[in-house]
């Protein structure tokens, strides 16, 4: 479970605490290096301090004041991020340049968490943006 990414990290440390209590979830490979990465690199001890300390961080409160160009790429079947706030995202972006919202599905082979099943993708989808955005291929 990768909370990295959350347009909201206060939602996403709900998740993650309801996964830390969940006799399943609490021993998959995702949690476990979830937790085991938020402990070292924020020098953390327990689950509850994890959730604490992701629990602040929003992109909501400054949304409106981006202005370049965004590119927003979420997975349809992010085990960690709900995709709504993919969406939501988009929505609070009402003074950028320009908004793109690529949702990756099942049948592209990127729907995962970071569309780790599909590296090439997502690459194409990168490389695209910033042709068609910014006409990199005038350099």
């Amino acid at each position: 479970m990768a909370w990295d990414q959350c347009y909201d990290f206060g939602e996403c440390a709900r998740l993650f605490l309801r996964a830390a209590a969940d006799p399943v979830l609490s021993k998959g490979a995702d949690f476990v290096w979830t937790a085991g990465n938020a402990r070292w690199t924020l020098g953390l001890e327990s689950n509850d301090e994890i959730a604490r300390a992701f629990a602040p961080y929003t992109l909501a409160p400054v949304a409106a004041r981006i202005t370049q160009p965004v590119l927003i790429m979420a997975g349809e079947l992010d085990h960690g991020i709900p995709l709504h706030q993919a969406t939501d995202f988009q929505k609070a972006l009402v003074n950028a340049k320009s908004v793109t919202l690529k949702v990756f599905d099942r049948a592209s082979g990127g729907a995962e968490h970071c569309q780790t099943g599909n590296s090439t993708l997502v690459h194409a989808t990168i490389f695209d943006w910033l042709d068609g955005t910014f006409g990199l291929d005038q350099l």
